[in-house]
């Protein structure tokens, strides 16, 4: 289309010289006319856009929520994957990813990923083997190079599940099975520690969800997986830190989770909840909301909000969310 516009120009500029010059001699009045409407044709030209399509807006996929965070700040993205949690925590130094979402929306966590700038993985968390939050994780494994895997080491059936074992084993990649009391350093004043599970269970898969908190500075974030009041119950008894600024609220919001004894033990600011639009499950649940906001939480949900970004510095916290990278 350039080409044509290249052409048309030199056609038009050519034919105004002569008309240009025939009306000059004849008619002043009727030259300055002409020379009117070729100046408006040739701003009409300059304001198409070269290729015919429109100029990308503010949800075009080449759009970013949010921009590098500043050196020394902490930056957690609840990425937008619909009914699943897919967590990308950027410390100072190191890059973890908690979870990555339904197995469909693994190419999208991965995209959104090397959007950032993430070159390598320092840690994975498979908080359990629900497909949900695991699935995306072997798109994850097979794009970039991973440090360690942490994982609650309870066994399931699927094929997801045996698709992500296979994936670690092949490209040899650490593997942990989580326990209460593990502590990661991710640099620069971030720590990741362990508050869930003690030992392996092989009942209720989402009570063996590995639970964590994270602090920078005075500020800290709860990420509950899908632990249910069991797990929460049991957490609670290990009597660890559980105060945390924001919150991601276990199971999707769901109502077997959340229970009054966690909620005023973890006392958020915010919470947020990770699911997905007119999901077949209702989550979040009227009675989970109606709990977080008698702690007087301010909830961001995913369904809603989209993405939504934590940025910290470790004294003050910013929130940010929008649509611009939805799967």
């Amino acid at each position: 289309m350039g080409g044509f516009w290249a052409v048309a120009g030199l056609c038009v500029f050519f034919v105004f010289l002569y008309l240009f010059g025939m009306f000059l001699k004849k008619n002043k009045k009727a030259a300055a006319a002409i020379l009117v409407l070729f100046i408006v044709f040739f701003v009409l030209v300059l304001l198409l856009p070269p290729s015919g399509g429109k100029s990308p807006g503010p949800g075009a996929s080449g759009d970013s929520v949010v921009d590098e965070a500043p050196l020394g700040q902490l930056v957690v993205h609840f990425i937008d994957v619909g009914q699943g949690d897919a967590i990308l925590v950027r410390s100072p130094e190191q890059d973890i990813l908690i979870d990555g979402g339904p197995r469909s929306a693994g190419g999208f966590v991965a995209s959104y990923l090397q959007s950032l700038g993430v070159e390598e993985l320092d840690l994975v968390v498979g908080t359990h083997p629900h497909e949900d939050h695991i699935g995306g994780l072997i798109a994850v494994l097979e794009t970039f190079p991973v440090g360690e895997v942490l994982d609650p080491g309870v066994a399931h059936t699927t094929k997801t599940f045996e698709d992500y074992l296979t994936v670690i084993d092949r490209k040899d990649i650490k593997f942990t099975e989580a326990r209460a009391g593990m502590i990661r350093d991710l640099g620069g004043g971030a720590g990741l520690e362990v508050l869930h599970p003690g030992e392996p269970s092989g009942g209720n898969l989402n009570n063996a969800s590995v639970v964590a908190r994270l602090t920078f500075g005075r500020v800290s974030f709860l990420f509950s997986a899908d632990a249910e009041v069991e797990a929460e119950q049991e957490i609670l008894g290990r009597r660890l830190p559980l105060s945390g600024v924001i919150l991601k609220v276990g199971h999707h919001g769901s109502r077997t989770a959340s229970s009054n004894a966690y909620l005023k033990a973890v006392n958020p600011e915010v919470a947020v909840i990770m699911c997905g639009s007119g999901n077949e499950y209702g989550h979040p649940h009227r009675e989970t909301l109606v709990k977080l906001a008698a702690v007087g939480a301010n909830i961001y949900r995913t369904d809603v909000h989209g993405t939504i970004i934590v940025v910290t510095d470790g004294k003050d916290y910013t929130v940010k969310y929008g649509r611009g990278v939805e799967p």
